[in-house]
């Protein structure tokens, strides 16, 4: 399995210690393989669209990613022999001690950052991108003020290319 390490988009770390299960028996194995996941470590499983906790004898924090990262749902202290239903559009999910998630303000619709093993020894939070920090720091709220302003522009433009010729309109090709 592949080693790397997992933080949120503010530079929180997640898992200084990620292992990602890619192929069929990795992912079928999950967790059982690694046993309970101690502080600081954590499975991805990709591709995956959901999980079960059968045969466990832990409680785990779930996170379901899609493909760009985004968190698309939290399940916070999954019991064991339990199915964990995905949402649609996941494409990875990430195994977590339980409690991992109570220290680390995610909520779904941001972002997480997945670094090599080799940078987990850091201790400085860094926040993944410079550049999409003002996006991903946004609330749900904002994000549907702010399509609601694009949808409204975009009307404002389509109006705008109405033209009154000789007493018909005419209406010019939209560009989007």
């Amino acid at each position: 399995m592949e080693r790397l390490s997992l933080k949120s988009a503010q530079g929180e770390w997640i898992a200084r210690s990620l292992f990602v299960a890619r192929s069929f028996a990795d992912r079928l194995r999950g967790v059982h393989k690694l046993g309970a996941l101690p502080a600081g470590t954590g499975l991805m499983l990709s591709p995956c669209t959901s999980i079960h906790t059968f045969g466990m004898r832990f409680a785990i924090d779930v996170l379901f990613l899609n493909a760009q990262l985004r968190v698309l749902r939290i399940a916070e202290a999954c019991p064991p022999w339990r199915i964990c239903w995905a949402p649609f559009g996941t494409k990875h999910v990430v195994e977590l001690p339980a409690g991992t998630l109570k220290s680390v303000k995610l909520e779904p619709g941001m972002f997480v950052c997945i670094h090599p093993a080799s940078d987990a020894g850091a201790a400085r939070r860094v926040p993944c991108a410079k550049h999409l920090n003002f996006s991903l720091q946004l609330s749900s709220d904002e994000l549907k003020g702010l399509h609601a302003r694009c949808t409204l522009a975009r009307q404002r433009a389509r109006e705008r290319r109405r033209m009154l010729v000789d007493g018909v309109t005419i209406e010019t090709a939209d560009r989007y």
